[in-house]
């Protein structure tokens, strides 16, 4: 008898069938966004018929590696959903509560959470001290100023001072397990300068966590960084440059994915965008905080789920 027939006769053969069927040609993780609960339970079922085909040998062991490679390349792990949100009900404010902690936010009926941080800006000058007079400081200013002064030929002007705009952050209390996936559905609204970041956070304060950071250069290239921020400074872990813009106009979608062993894959629109590993951060997370540093962005759904507790990842 051949492999395959005692592949087929063991029961393995339907379900490698009834996989190829759901899954087609699609990735993994398209696969999953699609029908994540379908994808899964097949999984599930092609790991317990692996294992019974390798208790009772009903086939050739090196098959069933293959079979357990690639039940292991569409498993998802992070089953326990810890919210879903599309803003739909209007309301940020409950279900889950959102709160704002600098800046503006609103949801707009056909974008979803909107937020809008213009650009730096030129400091205003000192307002003026009429009345107020003080000649010895007059004469020592007069004196400064004449000082500093460039040297003779040199008409330049003093360039204003540019003060950077605050950035507009707005979070969500929730539990989340250290190992986590978050997926976020955006769109640019305008052609302001870009720079945009969210992750999950540990601590009320907000300054330890992990970042996906999308911004761009002064050379108009766009970057993607994977950063890890604790009291005493950040460290980017993974810097792409060269990427995908999303200040396009397009609605784009990104998956995030942490395992419990610290790897970390990004995908963006269905494609790898990036990939890193680092296990600088133990213990589960707070919360998920969006930051938008520069743009206008709508923000049509987030959600997040975790690998729930006692659950060891697949070997």
């Amino acid at each position: 008898m051949t492999r395959y027939a005692k592949i087929c006769g063991s029961g393995i053969g339907i379900i490698v069938l009834g996989a190829a069927v759901v899954w087609g040609l699609e990735s993994p993780a398209a696969a999953q966004s699609r029908r994540p609960e379908t994808v899964q339970k097949l999984v599930d079922e092609l790991r317990g018929m692996v294992k019974r085909g390798e208790q009772r040998r009903l086939a050739d062991p090196r098959f069933l590696e293959e079979l357990k490679a690639l039940a292991g390349k569409y498993d998802w792990p992070w089953r326990r959903v810890v919210f879903r949100e599309n803003f739909q009900d209007g309301d940020y404010r409950h279900d889950p509560s959102w709160s704002v902690a600098e800046g503006r936010f609103w949801v707009d009926a056909r974008l979803g959470l909107r937020s809008r941080v213009e650009p730096t800006t030129a400091a205003e000058p000192p307002p003026s001290r009429q009345g107020q007079s003080d000649p010895a400081s007059d004469l020592f200013g007069a004196v400064l100023r004449e000082m500093m002064r460039p040297g003779d030929g040199d008409d330049r002007k003093e360039s204003p001072r540019r003060v950077r705009s605050k950035p507009a952050e707005i979070f969500t209390r929730q539990a989340i397990g250290n190992a986590f996936a978050v997926r976020l559905r955006l769109r640019t609204v305008s052609d302001l300068p870009a720079r945009i970041e969210f992750g999950p956070y540990q601590g009320d304060r907000r300054e330890e966590g992990y970042r996906l950071v999308y911004h761009k250069r002064h050379g108009g290239g766009a970057v993607f960084e994977l950063v890890r921020l604790q009291p005493w400074g950040s460290s980017v872990i993974f810097t792409l440059d060269g990427a995908p813009r999303l200040d396009d106009g397009r609605t784009h979608r990104i998956l995030w994915t942490r395992d419990r062993v610290g790897n970390m894959k990004v995908r963006l629109d269905g494609k790898p965008l990036l990939s890193a590993v680092d296990r600088g951060l133990s213990g589960d997370f707070q919360g998920l905080t969006i930051v938008i540093g520069s743009g206008d962005y709508g923000i049509g759904a987030v959600s997040v789920s975790d690998i729930p507790p006692g659950r060891r990842p697949r070997r």
